[in-house]
């Protein structure tokens, strides 16, 4: 019976036990649903949880440019689920400014498709983020960083059952 290990950094070798099972090393792993590379910084995670959210944001495209669902209602769809996909452990990243640049932007184009305007009308962000009446609110990062309670955080026990 063969398995594999997860090696951060260098000294990837097949390890051999006196019973002859051999254990060969992999590039990245799955543990309690958060990605881990060989480099083992979070960026396979961060993007990981950038293409979900795109996906969720995407599904509910029709809920973001309905005219008869109010902006407050908008919000909390997006911060109940576009919000808890993106950023379920952000809490512990170190998060690249090249990676937080993807998650912002994520966020902003929840909130112009929920105030109606496409990205080819050049409205700036400042504008969108006013529209929506979130204008001089920490941004998503922040928020989720000074929040000590997170819905996604579950105890391993539960796991196990």
């Amino acid at each position: 019976m063969g398995g594999k290990y997860l090696c951060i950094g260098e000294g990837k070798e097949i390890l051999k036990f006196e019973d002859g099972e051999e254990i060969k090393p992999c590039t990245d792993c799955t543990y309690l649903g958060t990605k881990i590379d060989q480099s083992g910084d979070n960026t396979t995670e961060i993007k990981h949880r950038i293409s979900q959210t795109r996906k969720a944001i995407n599904t509910l495209n029709s809920i973001w440019w309905q005219e008869n669902i109010i902006k407050n209602r908008k919000l909390y769809i997006y911060q109940t689920i576009s919000q808890t996909i993106l950023m379920c452990g952000a809490k512990v990243w170190q998060i690249p400014n090249r990676e937080k640049d993807k998650i912002l932007s994520a966020e902003m184009d929840v909130l112009r498709r929920s105030a109606r305007k496409s990205r080819m009308e050049r409205i700036k962000n400042e504008h969108i983020k006013e529209i929506m009446g979130v204008k001089g609110e920490p941004d998503i990062i922040e928020r989720k960083r000074i929040t000590l309670v997170w819905p996604c955080q579950k105890d391993a026990r539960e796991y196990q059952n």
